[in-house]
């Protein structure tokens, strides 16, 4: 019989415990608040740039610290290199490059899309990964429209679809489908060879992924010509845009091997709806900076994202919960 991670020494299922909800709390809010580091309005450090810099700082700060503690925590299982390669590229790389795609900041003939498509769009994430585990879900279909609902409510003032900028919306699916892959993928090798994964493996796991993910937007970066002006402009850029890159760079690098844990104990699903917290984040401190006039449909947007929060990640199992047991 498939063992639940929500059963640990026989407690049978239990709600989501106080560390946990702590964890994916701190997570939501720190993620959320990413663009006040790496968002902003016209810049001389172009995007894919200033991605492949912070993953590449990422992954160094994560391979010195699998080197300092090599050998002090216990082996547990192991990853393939190929699997961190396919989740780094599918999970960082890719979404981030679609959404600077979709930004209008990559290409100055590409329109970008409305201002509150991103959070729809990776609103729908814990959607795609139902579908994605092939699993009998279907019950628990209304809860995740409903916390979709909430999200395109809440940003619904700059959510505005338009066919005329297809392009950049259909590149924002794009990077959500792949993200929402990942997320199964990587959770699947979470579990994969039946055994507990020590730190030290996940810490060298999440370095892989974080340097494939840098070369690939490296990569694109040097096609798009962006290293060229970067280099024409490199005394433009501010201080503070580079210390913003190497802060979220070390954000980023503690945070992904947290979000992992968390993926082994909720399963895919519950840590999918992640994405409804980094939006309500990304929208509460939006107003505060930029002050503006809530209507009923944003205070309706953030009770029902808070609600749908709690429903996912309630203590009913859901198949994304059971896919990673033995």
């Amino acid at each position: 019989m498939m063992r639940s991670l929500f059963s640990f020494g026989g407690r049978g299922e239990r709600v989501m415990a106080g560390r946990e909800f702590v964890l994916f709390a701190v997570l939501g809010i720190t993620w959320g608040s990413l663009w006040l580091l790496t968002g902003g309005g016209p810049d001389p450090l172009p995007l894919l740039c200033a991605g492949a810099v912070e993953f590449a700082v990422a992954a160094l700060l994560l391979g010195l610290y699998g080197l300092a503690r090599r050998g002090r925590s216990a082996a547990g299982g192991r990853f393939s290199a190929g699997s961190g390669v396919v989740t780094g590229l599918m999970l960082l790389a890719f979404p981030y490059a679609c959404t600077a795609w979709a930004s209008g900041s990559v290409h100055p003939y590409l329109r970008s899309a409305a201002p509150g498509l991103p959070a729809i769009a990776y609103g729908a994430m814990p959607l795609a990964v139902m579908l994605m585990l092939a699993e009998d879900a279907g019950r628990y279909l209304p809860r995740l429209l409903f916390g979709l609902t909430g999200v395109a409510l809440l940003v619904e003032q700059g959510a505005a679809l338009d066919l005329a900028r297809w392009l950049p919306e259909l590149v924002l699916t794009v990077g959500m489908l792949a993200y929402g892959f990942a997320l199964v993928y990587g959770a699947k090798r979470l579990r994969g060879n039946g055994e507990r994964v020590g730190a030290s493996n996940l810490v060298a796991w999440c370095a892989l992924q974080y340097a494939s993910a840098a070369a690939a937007l490296a990569l694109m970066a040097a096609v798009n010509g962006d290293w060229a002006r970067l280099a024409a402009n490199f005394t433009t850029v501010e201080p503070e845009r580079w210390f913003g890159v190497v802060l979220a760079a070390v954000i980023s690098a503690v945070t992904l091997p947290v979000f992992y844990q968390l993926v082994e104990v909720l399963g895919p699903i519950p840590a999918a709806a992640l994405q409804w917290l980094i939006s309500l984040t990304g929208v509460l401190e939006a107003l505060f900076f930029l002050p503006a006039r809530w209507t009923w449909e944003n205070w309706a947007g953030l009770a029902m994202t808070l609600g749908a929060l709690w429903w996912v990640l309630r203590k009913e199992q859901i198949p994304g919960n059971m896919l990673l047991g033995r």
